[in-house]
């Protein structure tokens, strides 16, 4: 009986990360504010115009780089991450919506904290 039970969960999983997929690859649709419809947007792109907000900029910290690479060498190693920083979430103003809604922008190293220090990733313009 284990053995079904533990048979059926791979299956399970194997199907959520198929959908995961799937859904990630997708093309980009338009955002909607319906709240009875942002359950079918989790982990699909999505299309916004509008702009950055990087004066409200939060940092999610302490988070380390993810390299599955490294990850896949140094598997059970008890060795810590060199490279620390943070999650950086802006605010983005949807100019078509009139919302504001937080972009997860990914991540940076603690020595590019500031936003002075990483200009070339910094967007002013409408997008």
């Amino acid at each position: 009986m284990i053995l079904g039970l533990a048979v059926q969960r791979r299956k399970w999983k194997l199907d959520l990360i198929a959908q995961l997929a799937s859904r990630i690859t997708s093309e980009p649709i338009p955002l909607t504010l319906d709240p009875m419809e942002l359950k079918e947007l989790e982990y699909r792109p999505v299309k916004v115009r509008g702009h950055f907000d990087h004066s409200k900029e939060l940092y999610m910290l302490p988070r380390s780089l993810v390299d599955p690479e490294r990850e896949a060498r140094e598997a059970g190693r008890l060795t810590s991450h060199p490279e620390n920083g943070a999650n950086v979430i802006t605010p983005f103003y949807c100019t078509d919506l009139g919302v504001t809604i937080l972009v997860n922008r990914g991540f940076v190293p603690k020595k590019k904290l500031k936003p002075e220090t990483r200009l070339k990733g910094q967007h002013y313009a409408i997008v």
